[in-house]
């Protein structure tokens, strides 16, 4: 059936090993987003028409997909399968620029003259430096094995190929299979003859940075593969393969990461219960005064902790959690929601006062969905909010995204510059050799296509 098969496709974690009913379960998210892209697919024109339009590759020239990071707001975990299908979602967030640059792209090149695909994973600097990269040359079906576990080399990318249907994943781990890869190839992109295939994904972003990093980074690369075979999709259509994308890695996750990275500005992304097949995610893009947008890009500052996690490790503690129905849980749930729908509010009026008691009030409820023993609030930074709340030089700290590490966004009162909080922290005793800071501005853009 589909549910072995994809029961045997995920992977699960030597530290706590899922359960079957839990297995079973991250297996029917899993059907359920894919039978929704499936449906998306021949049953709408939400994908542009994908799959019934003929493919023409671009060839000979790179196309270029960059988007922004993103900050959570208020009301993540609220977007996450099952949460979002059986409670509804509201969450803010915004796409913002890091050191002045979108720090997400991916680029491919289709090109005759070779054979296979050639996947590469870039991590570079702000100013374009190649810190690692990773390989994978793909010249037989099989060679696409591991696009399900998110510790294989280019499982982004691997994984990408596979929700736009260049293979299926039985091509992949049928031995029996006898396809010609190069045919596969070939008929993808529509090309008249062998071709030879780069998708090339770069990120500034540190692994495990809580910015949404691993979600943008697959609306780039599936948006820059449609563009480079002549079918384009749109938003909505990136933002539910990206979804698809996440859970067939097994990393799982909601929609929130790739709706505010790729769309830009300061937005509130909601989804309304009991609609599974597909999840409906509609976004509101916020209008802000002039005056408003000035004073955040102003007040707003990133720290990196130099601590990296998986956020699959935190995500799977909050399902747990989720699964056993507790009031304190569902009623966390509900006051996420809330304060998602506080903080656009607070937003809409100027009010960034108003923004940082939502934050602060989020940061207590991540905590509290993830529980105690999750390691979500390192204590290095607990120690760093409290230094820079004693000395009132912030409206609100919180680690973005899942916590545990990563970036750590702070809201400073009006006037407040870095070096005064850096220096508040050392006369305060904390440490923090192992802290770099960041310039960080609101993106209007999102996703640019090139």
């Amino acid at each position: 059936t589909a549910l072995h098969k994809i029961n045997s496709q995920l992977v699960s974690t030597p530290e706590k090993p899922p359960s079957s009913h839990e297995w079973k379960a991250l297996a029917s998210i899993l059907l359920a987003i894919s039978a929704a892209c499936t449906r998306i697919c021949v049953g709408s024109d939400a994908l542009d028409g994908f799959i019934s339009i003929k493919p023409t590759a671009c060839l000979g020239r790179w196309v270029v997909a960059t988007a922004p990071a993103r900050i959570d707001i208020a009301g993540g975990w609220s977007d996450t399968p099952p949460i979002c299908f059986e409670h509804g979602s509201v969450v803010t967030g915004m796409a913002v620029l890091v050191d002045g640059c979108a720090p997400l792209a991916c680029r491919v090149r289709v090109a005759t003259g070779g054979t296979g695909v050639l996947l590469r994973s870039e991590s570079r600097t702000t100013d374009g430096e190649l810190i690692s990269s990773n390989d994978v040359e793909v010249q037989k079906c099989d060679d696409l094995k591991g696009f399900n576990s998110p510790t294989s080399n280019c499982a982004l990318l691997k994984c990408a190929l596979v929700c736009l249907g260049l293979l299926s994943p039985d091509q992949i781990y049928d031995p029996t299979n006898t396809d010609n890869f190069g045919e596969c190839v070939r008929n993808f992109f529509g090309a008249e003859c062998p071709v030879r295939v780069e998708i090339i994904s770069t990120s500034i972003l540190p692994h495990g940075s809580g910015m949404g990093t691993s979600s943008i980074l697959a609306g780039c690369i599936l948006a820059a593969i449609a563009q480079s075979r002549g079918t384009p999709l749109t938003l909505s259509s990136l933002i539910q393969l990206a979804l698809q994308l996440e859970q067939r890695l097994t990393t799982g996750g909601g929609f929130q990461d790739q709706a505010n990275g790729l769309v830009g500005g300061v937005k509130r992304v909601s989804c309304v219960s009991g609609v599974v097949q597909p999840v409906r995610v509609d976004w509101t893009i916020l209008s802000l005064a002039a005056e408003t947008e000035a004073r955040l890009n102003g007040c707003l500052h990133l720290v990196y902790t130099g601590q990296t996690r998986l956020a699959k490790n935190i995500l799977q503690q909050c399902l747990h959690r989720w699964s056993e129905r507790t009031h304190e849980i569902c009623q966390t749930v509900s006051n996420l929601v809330d304060t998602a729908n506080a903080s656009v509010q607070a937003l809409e009026n100027g009010d960034l006062n108003g923004v940082g008691s939502a934050v602060k009030e989020y940061w207590k409820q991540k905590k509290i969905m993830a529980g105690v023993s999750s390691g979500v609030e390192p204590p290095l930074v607990a120690r760093v909010l409290d230094s820079l709340y004693k000395r009132d030089l912030i409206r609100c700290g919180t680690l973005c995204g899942a916590g545990g590490g990563g970036f750590l966004m702070l809201l400073s009162k009006d006037g407040v510059k870095v070096d005064t909080m850096m220096n508040s922290l050392k006369q305060d005793g904390v440490e923090t050799s192992e802290f770099t800071w960041h310039s960080v501005r609101l993106d209007p853009h999102g996703l640019v296509i090139q």
